[in-house]
């Protein structure tokens, strides 16, 4: 469970982790951001970004200066993502591009984090929009805002979707049980 209290929370904690690339949409998190105070949202980015996407993180960068609501926090080592994780109130995958099956979406769910992610192939299988976490249309700055406005109006809501959280079932147990089903009905 987090280790914090997130309906006493006054400033909703945002993660984001992951690769700092146009197709996870970072940008679109910064922008939707915008508008929020220091004290109603709070965003920490962390993640690496390749040679190839310089300019785009050099443009984040720049976007972002000066903001005191978003801060880059570098590299996240694996074996600390869960421990960070704890210190959040929600995590954002807002990506552009299907996901297919997001490490980091697992791993929020594991630790009873809801997330906020846009509607993409991938995201919509593992996500209950209302329920362990909100969709918003992939793309659209103004409706990720819309989740994040009912996020900080309404704190408890985040730690109902939390309650909701759990760990992703495993690729093996996930086989055991289709083959199980077959052996049944052949």
């Amino acid at each position: 469970f987090p280790s914090h209290d997130r309906a006493q929370s006054k400033c909703i904690k945002v993660v984001y982790i992951g690769r700092i690339t146009p197709s996870k949409g970072l940008d679109l998190l910064i922008e939707a951001s915008s508008d929020f105070q220091v004290e109603e949202l709070m965003i920490d980015i962390f993640g690496v970004v390749s040679s190839a996407d310089t300019k785009y993180y050099e443009g984040l960068i720049e976007r972002t200066s000066g903001k005191m609501n978003i801060r880059w926090q570098g590299k996240l080592e694996h074996h600390q993502v869960h421990h960070t994780l704890m210190e959040y109130d929600l995590l954002c995958l807002p990506s552009r591009t299907t996901e297919m099956s997001s490490l980091i979406l697992k791993e929020a769910m594991a630790a009873k984090l809801p997330v906020v992610v846009s509607d993409t192939v991938g995201n919509k299988e593992l996500v209950k929009h209302g329920i362990n976490g909100l969709m918003f249309k992939s793309g659209s700055a103004s409706a990720l805002k819309e989740q994040l406005t009912r996020c900080v109006l309404n704190p408890q809501f985040l730690c109902d979707m939390g309650a909701n959280c759990s760990p992703v079932t495993k690729l093996e147990e996930t086989t055991e049980a289709h083959l199980r089903l077959y052996a049944e009905i052949s």
